[in-house]
């Protein structure tokens, strides 16, 4: 398949298979073990050598199914994209983009390395296309335009990935240097206190001061809820801390909730990780 593009192999439009023996392996089999080493090793372990070992053969055979890494790239998003839950909450439109912020976010829990491949040119593939119309019918009552709609959805799903890679880069920090957010406050806090006049950023120290008090609450201030994808027995629990929690008016997690954990990972929107990590009880 030299030469093929990735919207040709997305739509499956290759040449027409010849007579002889059938082929050893299949485009959707590649694919599908690209996407479980991605899942198990992270991106950096795809690579078109490492691939064929597992799947058994040279490193050559697989560029007579996708002719190179970046469309093979293209053909593993647009296959979680096809297989990502669909939730079909009841209520207006706030209930439906609440779900599709919770889709994409099961999505990336999924499939962190989805999170790192770049959005600017995406794959055009069925799962997308599936995926774009689902995603903007959920605007349906909002009373803005075409362009208006395609900007607000563009703007949800940024804010999504980006909180998602945020997450993915603390949870690095915090694995590379041993220490939380606390710790590494409380290990450096003096030293910034010395080094800066509290004069000189007034509007910064005072800002600053409010967040890092906001973000030691007590665990009596942040919400947990434990998300179940539609169509899925696995759950994930998420935190709602207490700057988020004071600026919605409502639960992050409504209709949503099908019990309690025993961990909570980091704010499902601002990624701050919480005092404790046990779920406070309070109810969403």
């Amino acid at each position: 398949m030299y030469g093929m593009t990735s919207l040709e192999l997305l739509w499956g439009l290759g040449p027409e298979r010849r007579r002889g023996p059938r082929p050893a392996l299949s485009t959707a089999e590649i694919v599908g073990r690209a996407i479980a080493l991605a899942d198990a090793e992270g991106l950096e372990a795809v690579t078109m050598r490492r691939l064929a070992e597992s799947l058994g053969v040279g490193a050559m055979a697989l560029y007579t199914y996708v002719p190179g890494k970046a469309e093979l790239l293209d053909l593993m998003l647009d296959a979680v994209y096809a297989e990502m839950p669909q939730s079909s909450p009841d209520g207006g439109w706030r209930a439906r983009l609440t779900a599709v912020a919770h889709d994409n976010r099961a999505l990336y829990d999924a499939h962190p390395w989805a999170a790192a491949i770049s959005s600017s040119r995406p794959p055009l593939g069925p799962g997308l296309m599936a995926k774009y119309e689902r995603e903007l019918s959920a605007f349906e009552g909002t009373g803005l335009d075409d362009i208006e709609t395609d900007a607000a959805l563009t703007f949800l799903l940024d804010f999504v990935r980006s909180n998602v890679r945020a997450d993915q880069a603390a949870r690095a920090a915090r694995e590379q240097t041993g220490m939380t957010d606390e710790e590494w406050w409380a290990s450096n806090g003096p030293l910034l206190a010395r080094l800066i006049e509290p004069g000189a950023y007034p509007t910064a120290a005072r800002v600053g001061s409010a967040a890092g008090a906001a973000t030691r609450a007590t665990g009596e201030s942040w919400s947990s809820c434990t998300v179940a994808p539609s169509g899925t027995r696995t759950s994930r629990t998420y935190s709602v801390c207490p700057i988020v929690r004071a600026l919605t008016s409502t639960s992050m997690c409504s209709g949503r909730v099908v019990g309690s954990a025993s961990t909570v990972s980091s704010c499902l929107i601002c990624s701050r990780m919480p005092p404790s990590r046990t779920p406070c009880g309070v109810p969403t």
